[in-house]
């Protein structure tokens, strides 16, 4: 090993730094899992938005964008349902199922929403001159229900992970008893191919 000593104490001498020359691959990989480790750390870091405060919101603006009954029965109907689902999920704070059907049926609902926006937001149009503004009122409010579910879709997701759910959702082959199409690809498709 070799010693620098430094010539003003002239009494301590230290080790030269020994510099050891690594594999650029390994360096790629220290910053590869450096940069996963930060990722994971932002997405850890995300602020908890209680479950509460998402069920609120949501009920308050599908009250709202019902004010004035431009859009059929269905929209209503399929919205509260998710909610009293939210409800359950607040309800019972250890279950994964409860959060994993409130985020299923956040997001049948988008999907239910912008069907229902397309179909019925020109018949809203025609309303007489007097109620063009609560219907204005009502249209906006539904439309911000909708444009923020698939943030409250992102921390109910968040909240799932956090009560233990997994990454990936498994619907095993064996856990439910085939039945019309489904017994067709897992009896008789294979056998074709």
């Amino acid at each position: 090993m070799v010693r620098v000593c430094r010539l003003s104490s002239g009494r301590s001498c230290s080790p030269a730094p020994h510099k050891t020359k690594e594999p650029e691959s390994f360096h790629a990989a220290a910053q590869q899992v450096a940069a996963d480790h930060r990722i994971k750390l932002l997405i850890m870091e995300i602020p908890a938005i209680n479950l509460k405060a998402i069920v609120l919101v949501h009920w308050l603006l599908t009250v709202w964008g019902c004010v004035m009954p431009w859009l059929p029965s269905s929209f209503p109907w399929s919205n509260f349902s998710v909610l009293a689902v939210g409800l359950w999920a607040v309800a019972q704070r250890d279950s994964i199922d409860a959060v994993l059907l409130f985020l299923i049926g956040m997001i049948a609902t988008i999907l239910n929403d912008i069907i229902h926006f397309g179909i019925y937001y020109s018949v809203g149009e025609l309303a007489p001159a007097s109620g063009r503004d609560v219907f204005r009122f009502s249209a906006g409010m539904a439309i911000l229900n909708l444009l923020l579910k698939p943030v409250s879709c992102f921390f109910v997701y968040q909240m799932y992970r956090e009560r233990g759910g997994d990454y990936n959702v498994n619907f095993a082959r064996g856990a439910s008893v085939p039945c019309g199409f489904s017994l067709f690809v897992v009896k008789v498709l294979p056998r074709l191919c």
